[in-house]
């Protein structure tokens, strides 16, 4: 947890007084309380600030308790450990490094363990990792053979584990195991190590050693905060806060300046002021006394409405049933409440494809063995392969035999998938895989006769025509995605060793032997076919190794295996590459993954929507280009600029090809275009002084880029490329572990929860099931969002300046001394009663278009890329109309209200003329708010009128409080509203308050319309014709004119 019972409040208000506001009305507070300075009561400077701490902390201490629970609950779950010879029941935070854990089926792992033995033959267990990485598809792992002759007692187990340190790393182990009674070390790995977090299944127990516990396990590791991230809106915001602070401060040294002056001039000619003080020190003094009068410029609970009003907009995206996917049971989650309004903004959108376009969803179709093509690509689910003749009379052809015999067993052999052991016990074959590519491998084998049945400590079983032969396992030369190919090394049947090699092809291609360019180049041909297809392809590679050849290179092999440090994983993959050479090439195979539903259908949307669109992808460049055309992103309309290996093979090269291609830009101008590019040209590029300015020049005139054979690092560094060239905000949306860089590297990270685990959605802002719901995402929840939000921040800001500035004003008339019109108490519940909560109803719900119209116009997106609604003239124009309606309200309040006697015979006062002008005030912002309500709904009634009654039930009970300090307003509220001129004011000044703001309204929208204004006249045309003899209730359209038709609509939406 972040606190405790003794940390709570100092190191919550410390974090609270980072914010530059919070800090600034502290001070403000404590001034209050020097004598003779604040012209008000010093609690109702306080009060605001109390109450926005308040708030803040109880969010806080809220979110921690929460916390707190959770912790507790899982440090008291109870595991079993053997101690002094016995098996004891201890809690979870008790389990020490060292301690013996025994865990049986269906139990969560307490502590990151080494297996040392379990209910399986040879040690073998399986673990379901979801809640660490999402994946539920089940992970073997497998005891050492020394360890496992302890059976079940492990009492007088003893022995050294040498390890490295505590680290995140999911996906890599390193350590050695020293046991007395044997002389040699044993090397420890990932096959050995068991999660803390993980779920025992399909095996009835295990035991292990503790090697890590609490918040030194690999998940708590993994527990790390994402980076931190501010919407480029809130970024303004804060600009402007400086911003409206250097204008307080101006117009404090202006006032204070005058008062000075005044004091020098004429202090003497009043000498009932009992003013002692010199016109310098009176002037110094004045400063803070005006620090304190107008510090409620600045909106103190700007912040508070802000998150809050976040919260809620989070709730709507939660809760959206039309981003729900019901194949799945996942609904779409804001991770974050601090950047919805960023979703409106969003110029770049860089997408994964594997799981993230396509449905990750794999399915056998074609193969190439021997220079011949199997199989067809079609339309139906499941694989083909089978029912291909020709390759079935191969199979068993004596010539091509041999060649498709070791084809089908490579596949059956080089894997990682498991046997679904409870429905192998009902009769059932089936197979998990952590990767949906491998099973679908493993599938087509099984289809061609080579059925993978079961694997053991050392083995793979593989049934061949019904006979079961046994592979035995000799190495594991694990897939990474830097060596882009998986490699096993097995004793066959025969008792030859074999290595047998899967990857892609252009890695596989540079291992190959000598003497085989024709066929690797039909091969090639092959696999091109296959990519234009839209096939994800890989090859297979095998070779014969002598024992003399294989037992110097395991000595090695087993020697870098026992190292512990950081070099160990260098050196396994230099020894890896070693022997992965001279293979032969045996084949290559193409799997369909075929596109999401509504992919095609998003894209074009937010294409049109104004939003560029990279996909960034580990495919062949024929691969990604099919998919592009396949998903709308590419069209024959478009120039395609192709920059890959194949043309550019060096720098030079690379250098002409960017050249010439921003002469032809430069040349022809405005023009759709593609740029296809792969990961050797970003090589190259990237990070390069001269070249990266060039790919960004390139790609910024594209509305389409694919980058092929990306790395993770590549993608990440796109990613930042744009972002630090451009300023531009870009979206980064992918599905599995390799696309986490790029998601945390952009303003927003999408991860979608397909079949590649979680660990993209764990580092994401926010989460969906499919990428079509990216469309409302962003056109609905993002434009949403933003608009709602800017309105808030310019709304905060303009009604304080109607609020304060009233007290300027009258500095004219009381030379600059510092007194104010208004009591202290309405002046501190103006931001926390009078006008809070019409404007959290209105940034919660209000809609300028229907969700249905801003699909239709996807262009109306464009407004939040170009921040229409948020900038330095719009915020100064804000500013500017509450500036003069101060002046309205103050001048005809003061002028208005004459000093006359009323009813009772009680004299027209300061404050009664400050009553006119406070009402003037709660009245006029509201109505502003209520003319900008597009949608009006239950919550704004009960909100913006209540918000004003509440202003006169405060007056009417407060004056009878005479214990107030000071209460201006006793007995005066009664007085005051007796008179008809004081109602005849406040109507006067409202309409003079607001009739440049509804002339504007009219103006802009009846002859300068924007988008949304047309879409919104559209609305109600389209209603009127569906009842025209019924009034439309659609809220605050306005009425068509019959000149405003369809063809005006088309005509004038951009």
């Amino acid at each position: 947890t972040k606190y405790n019972l003794i940390t709570f409040v100092p190191k919550n208000l410390y974090e609270q007084f980072h914010r530059f506001a919070n800090l600034w009305f502290l001070l403000t507070a404590l001034v209050n309380f020097i004598p003779g300075i604040s012209p008000i009561s010093p609690w109702t400077s306080l009060f605001p600030l109390l109450f926005v701490l308040f708030v803040s902390g109880l969010k806080e201490f809220y979110e921690d308790w929460k916390r707190r629970v959770s912790d507790r609950d899982i440090n008291l779950r109870r595991a079993r450990v053997i101690r002094n010879g016995q098996v004891k029941e201890i809690a979870w935070a008790a389990i020490s490094v060292g301690d013996i854990v025994f865990v049986q089926e269906g139990e969560e792992v307490p502590a990151d363990l080494i297996i040392l033995n379990s209910s399986e033959d040879q040690g073998i267990s399986f673990i379901e990792t979801a809640a660490i990485d999402g994946e539920t598809n089940l992970k073997p792992r497998q005891a050492l053979a020394e360890t496992i002759k302890y059976s079940d007692d492990f009492s007088k187990f003893a022995g050294t584990i040498e390890c490295e340190g505590p680290n995140n790393r999911l996906y890599s182990f390193r350590g050695k195991l020293e046991i007395p009674t044997i002389k040699e070390q044993i090397s420890l790995s990932l096959q050995q190590f068991v999660y803390r977090g993980c779920v025992l299944r399909n095996t009835q127990w295990i035991y292990g050693v503790t090697v890590y516990t609490g918040n030194e396990t690999k998940l708590m590791r993994n527990a790390t905060r994402a980076p931190s991230k501010r919407s480029l809106l809130e970024k303004d915001v804060n600009k402007a806060v400086l911003q409206i602070f250097i204008f307080v401060i101006l117009l404090c040294l202006f006032c204070a300046i005058i008062s000075g002056s005044w004091v020098a001039t004429y202090g003497d000619d009043h000498i009932y002021l009992g003013i002692e003080d010199s016109a310098i020190f009176s002037g110094a003094k004045s400063f803070v006394t005006f620090i304190i009068i107008y510090n409620t410029i600045i909106p103190i609970s700007l912040y508070v409405v802000m998150e809050l009003v976040r919260i809620i907009l989070t709730y709507w995206i939660d809760r959206d049933i039309l981003m729900y996917d019901e194949h799945t049971d996942t609904p779409a989650k804001a991770r974050t409440s601090d950047l919805t309004e960023q979703l409106g903004q969003i110029q770049y959108i860089f997408s994964d494809k594997t799981g993230t376009l396509t449905s990750n969803t794999m399915e056998f179709r074609r193969c190439a063995i021997g220079g011949k093509i199997f199989g067809r690509n079609t339309d139906n689910s499941g694989s083909t392969i089978d029912k291909d003749e020709q390759l079935q009379n191969d199979l068993n052809d004596p010539k091509s035999g041999p060649l498709v015999q070791q084809f089908f067993t490579i596949l059956a052999v080089n894997h990682t998938v498991i046997v679904d052991k409870k429905k192998a016990e009902a009769g059932e074959l089936s197979y998990q895989a952590s990767s949906p590519d491998e099973a679908a491998l493993v599938r087509a084998a099984k289809e061609m006769g080579y059925v993978f049945s079961r694997r053991s400590n050392k083995s793979i079983f593989v049934q061949i025509n019904g006979t079961e032969q046994e592979f035995e396992i000799l190495n594991v030369l694990e897939f990474t995605s830097e060596r882009k190919r998986m490699s096993v090394i097995v004793r066959c049947p025969d008792g030859r060793i074999r290595l047998f090699c899967k990857g892609a092809d252009d890695v596989i291609f540079k291992k190959m032997a000598s003497g085989q360019g024709e066929y690797q180049a039909n091969t090639a041909e092959h696999l091109k076919e296959f990519a234009t297809q839209g096939l994800r392809t890989l090859c297979l590679a095998a070779k014969d190794l002598s024992d003399e050849e294989y037992n110097k290179w395991n000595e090695q092999w087993k020697e870098h295996s026992l190292l512990v440090g950081e070099n160990r994983d260098k050196k396994l993959a230099e020894d890896a590459s070693a022997i992965e050479v001279n293979l032969n090439l045996i084949g290559s195979t193409a799997i369909e993954d075929k596109l999401q539903d509504g992919v095609p259908e998003c894209i074009e949307q937010l294409m049109i929507a104004n939003i560029k669109i990279w996909v960034l992808t580990g495919d062949k460049v024929e691969t990604a280009v099919n998919i592009g055309y396949s998903c709308r992103l590419l069209d024959d309309s478009m120039q395609k600029m192709v920059i890959t290996a194949t043309t550019c093979a060096d720098r030079d090269a690379v250098t002409k090809a960017f050249d010439s291609n921003i002469e032809k830009i430069q040349s022809e101008g405005a023009a759709l275009r593609a740029l296809i590019i792969d990961g050797h040209t970003m090589d190259i590029a990237l990070g390069d002084k001269e070249l990266e300015p060039k790919l960004y020049d390139l790609s910024s005139n594209c509305c389409a880029v694919l980058c092929c054979r990306s790395s993770p690092l590549q993608k990440s560094r796109v990613v930042q490329m744009v972002k630090s060239r451009e300023k531009a905000q870009c979206l980064a949306i992918g599905d599995g572990a390799n696309d986490v860089p790029m998601i945390q590297a952009a303003h927003i990270g999408i991860g979608i929860s397909g079949k590649e685990g979680m660990q993209a959605v764990n580092s994401s802002d926010f989460s969906i099931a499919q990428f079509r719901f990216l469309e409302r995402l962003l056109l609905v929840h993002g434009r949403w969002s933003y608009k709602r939000l800017t309105k808030l921040f310019l709304y905060f800001f303009y009604k304080n300046m109607v609020m304060t500035l009233p007290a300027f004003w009258f500095c004219f008339y009381s030379g600059f001394s510092g007194q104010t019109i208004f009591d202290s108490w309405p002046i501190a519940l103006f931001n926390t009663v009078f006008t809070l909560l019409p404007i959290i109803a209105f940034a919660s719900f209000d809609q300028d278009v229907s969700a249905a119209k801003m699909k239709e116009y996807p262009q109306l997106y464009e407004s939040g890329q170009k921040s229409h609604e948020f900038s330095r003239i719009i915020f100064w124009a804000w500013v500017g109309f509450g500036i003069y309606q101060s002046i309205v309200i103050f001048f005809f309040s003061y002028y208005a209200i004459v000093d006359t006697a009323v009813e009772d015979g009680h004299a027209v006062g300061l404050f009664d003329k400050g009553i006119a002008a406070y009402t003037s005030v709660i009245i006029a912002t509201n109505l502003v708010l209520m003319f900008e309500i597009n949608y009006w709904t239950f919550w704004n009634f009960i909100t913006c009128w209540p918000s004003i009654f509440a202003w006169f039930l405060f007056a009417a009970v407060y004056q009878f409080i005479p214990y107030a300090d000071p209460n201006e307003m006793y007995y005066l509220t009664f007085n005051i509203w007796s008179s008809a001129l004081y109602w005849l004011t406040v109507f006067v000044t409202v309409v003079i308050c607001l009739w440049p703001f509804v002339a504007f309204r009219v103006i802009r929208r009846n002859y300068f319309p924007e988008n949304f204004h047309i879409i919104q006249e559209q609305m109600k045309f389209d209603l009127y014709l569906k009842n025209p003899q019924k009034k439309s209730k659609q809220p605050l359209m306005a009425k068509p004119k019959k000149r405003k038709n369809r063809n005006f609509i088309e005509k004038h939406l951009l």
